[in-house]
């Protein structure tokens, strides 16, 4: 039976060998397109558009709570063609087809941070899609608030 030896520096070395490899950037989000095809997105790729941020309340929230994240209308933009209404699809199955025309009219927004803070899964994360709603008395409504779907992991133009 043969004795195995590592020096300390030669299991540093493995160590570092594993775990140095560059890591693929997780999906967050897929965007289908008008042609079918599909544009994954990950946290870095939300980052890295355009940013707004506004504060504003809705049924979820406890008063007038800011978010940030990129417009809806330029991920609409990525599909190309004209759709005319945009399948959303959250991690649990939940969907809702929203008009198009929502996005041109508000600065709908695919916030991915609350007052400065990543969202996370359990705080209706990483993708919550939020409405300036306390702008608008229009979106003070049963119909607007069920748009705002949480957890969102899936974009199709239809």
């Amino acid at each position: 039976m043969g004795v195995f030896r590592i020096t300390f520096l030669g299991f540093v070395a493995c160590v570092l060998s594993v775990t140095s490899a560059p890591l693929a950037a997780e999906t967050l989000l897929t965007v289908v397109t008008s042609k079918g095809s599909e544009i994954e997105l990950s946290f870095e790729d939300l980052e890295a558009l355009d940013q707004t941020a506004y504060s504003t309340a809705n049924d979820y929230v406890d008063g007038e709570t800011e978010f940030s994240g990129p417009l809806v209308r330029d991920l609409v933009a990525m599909m190309g063609g004209e759709p005319a209404e945009i399948l959303f699809t959250a991690i649990n199955d939940y969907a809702i087809t929203i008009p198009v025309s929502d996005f041109v009219e508000y600065d709908v927004i695919l916030a991915i941070y609350q007052d400065g803070q990543k969202l996370s899964r359990r705080d209706k994360g990483p993708i919550w899609v939020i409405y300036p709603t306390s702008q608008f008395e229009a979106l003070q409504d049963r119909v607007h608030n069920d748009r705002l779907i949480w957890q969102l992991v899936r974009m199709e133009a239809q």
